[in-house]
């Protein structure tokens, strides 16, 4: 992968220092492959089908993910939300779409119940003004509980 325009060396000024092109390019290297080049962000689809995993113990309707993406589309426009975890969006957008009667306790509870080490614990923020999308069945997963 190579850079559009390659800045120049006199873009960095360092007092004591003199860099290299190569030495530059090499640093830019290290980091990638440190980082292993995902530099892309988390959201909250990454986490969609770890929480079907999770939530639903046989195989879910076909159209549970787009269900699901609505969801999660509908939630990220709130700006309320932004502080939230993808994980936290993403657990809540399943387990609604999965079950549609799920009140905010119940969501918290079973998001929370997933991990020991606190990883995904949650704390929902005041959804009352969310617009969701108006067509969600309920009970989309025989085996959800």
């Amino acid at each position: 992968m190579e850079e559009c325009r390659v800045p120049a060396l006199s873009d960095f000024p360092v007092e004591e220092f003199n860099f290299e092109s190569n030495v530059m390019q090499r640093m830019e290297l290290l980091v990638l492959n440190t980082l292993e080049w995902k530099m892309g962000s988390i959201t909250p689809f990454a986490y969609i089908h770890y929480f079907l995993s999770k939530f639903c113990k046989q195989l879910p309707r076909k159209n549970i993910v787009s269900i699901i993406v609505e969801l999660i589309f509908a939630t990220v426009r709130d700006t309320n939300l932004m502080g939230s975890r993808p994980s936290a969006i993403a657990g809540a957008a399943v387990l609604v779409a999965l079950d549609r009667r799920l009140t905010r306790q119940d969501l918290e509870l079973k998001i929370n119940a997933l991990s020991l080490s606190g990883f995904l614990d949650i704390e929902l923020p005041d959804t009352e003004n969310i617009k969701l999308p108006k067509r969600i069945p309920s009970g989309t997963c025989h085996g959800f509980d």
